[in-house]
């Protein structure tokens, strides 16, 4: 099954460029979660929902990997958990991630991952 996330952080932003990546992607509308206003709050209760709804070989498709937590560490920590449930994660917006992301599940610590995790450092 293939799952979207889409999340904002204030009120002065607007879900619409990210549902509309995700539908165009091919990720059924029913199948996306969505939080708003996750700024001021460690709750995020469309990312719980979706975390439950993962199983084994399902896809999660999301615009930008900022959408998934809100500093590095929280970021790198889901997509580990996602990883290792045996979740297949698909950034649309950035390549290099995607790429860093295929590493980890490779455990491949080749020189290009090496440098994406130096940029990461840099975040």
């Amino acid at each position: 099954m293939m799952y979207g996330y889409a999340r904002v952080s204030t009120r002065h932003q607007n879900l619409d460029r990210q549902l509309k990546a995700l539908e165009d992607y091919g990720v059924n509308p029913r199948a996306i979660q969505v939080d708003k206003y996750t700024g001021t709050t460690l709750h995020r209760e469309g990312l719980d929902t979706l975390r439950q709804m993962l199983r084994f070989g399902d896809i999660l498709v999301i615009k930008e990997i900022d959408r998934l937590g809100r500093n590095k560490d929280e970021t790198m920590s889901l997509i580990l958990e996602l990883i290792e449930k045996g979740i297949d994660i698909v950034v649309l917006d950035s390549a290099v991630f995607q790429m860093y992301i295929e590493n980890l599940k490779k455990d491949n610590k080749s020189f290009t991952d090496k440098l994406i995790q130096a940029q990461l450092k840099v975040l």
